[in-house]
């Protein structure tokens, strides 16, 4: 995640998809971002973990993947 410099579409995809309560989305937002989606996944892990696989389709999804070019090379074949 270190490789994200600007997260807001990263954070509007998990908010989306409702895997970021909107109180913590508005709070994360506002703070300090990076360490904002450390917490928010740190609370997907921690509360929500039956919602992982849904995270990674977010994630692979093509606008992410365009505007965070270098998971790319994450994505899993197939």
């Amino acid at each position: 995640m270190c490789c994200i410099v600007q997260p807001n579409t990263f954070l509007n995809q998990l908010r989306d998809h409702d895997l970021v309560p909107e109180k913590l989305y508005k709070i994360r937002f506002k703070e300090k971002k990076k360490d904002g989606v450390y917490e928010v996944l740190d609370r997907l892990e921690k509360e929500r973990s039956d919602k992982v696989k849904v995270f990674w389709r977010c994630v692979f999804h093509n606008h992410i993947l365009q505007k965070y070019p270098v998971w790319t090379q994450k994505k899993p074949d197939g």
